[in-house]
């Protein structure tokens, strides 16, 4: 505590806190749970620090301890070009779902004689299902990445502790989540690389 005042930093976590119990290292055989991991920011961020947890861990018997810093306000996202996520081509309903949805629509393509216009509706509709296919999808994986979450969470508390096959498989849920997040990661990194580095083919 006196080398805390001394260099003018807290206990982030424990400041926003106080009365949460939540260990960083845990492990099985021997049963160990533990506070071991801690960030110690200088007192002059705290105004400038918006969020601090204990985020789970699936690939270390640590859990990393997580601070948001905010020094300027988010600036608001403008439109941008759609593209069409073809990781939705792995999901079976995507395809099946899509063409029902591109069936129904015979009554409305009847009524239009030009080809073109008809293309450009159907791909505007494909467009839309695909969007709030993409949206519902984000939902359920959200509420499902929450659910495991609050699995490991309760694990490395002291209260309410579930099985331990509850813990593997959200622990294994959370692990292939964050697979996929990077994987999605490395392909906008790519594309973005390609848009802006892109050579002329005229």
């Amino acid at each position: 505590m006196k080398i805390m005042q001394n260099l003018d930093v807290n206990n982030i976590f424990r400041v926003r806190y106080p009365l949460v119990k939540r260990f960083s290292f845990h492990r099985k055989n021997p049963k160990i749970q533990r506070r071991l991991d801690y960030l110690f920011p200088s007192n002059s961020l705290q105004e400038f620090i918006s969020d601090v947890k204990i985020i789970p861990s699936f690939m270390s018997d640590h859990s990393p301890v997580l601070f948001s810093v905010n020094f300027f306000p988010v600036s608001a996202r403008g439109r941008y070009g759609w593209k069409f996520n073809n990781t939705l081509l792995q999901d079976a309903n995507f395809p099946n779902n899509l063409k029902a949805h591109i069936q129904s629509l015979n009554d409305d393509l009847a009524y239009l004689d030009n080809p073109h216009l008809k293309w450009e509706y159907l791909k505007y509709e494909a467009r839309k299902f695909s969007i709030a296919f993409s949206k519902n999808k984000i939902l359920e994986e959200s509420h499902l990445k929450a659910y495991h979450e609050n699995i490991i969470k309760q694990y490395t508390s002291t209260e309410n502790r579930p099985p331990d096959r509850d813990y593997a498989e959200s622990k294994a849920f959370i692990e292939s989540h964050f697979d996929k997040k990077t994987q999605g990661a490395i392909l906008r990194s790519k594309c973005q690389y390609h848009e802006h580095n892109e050579n002329s083919s005229k």
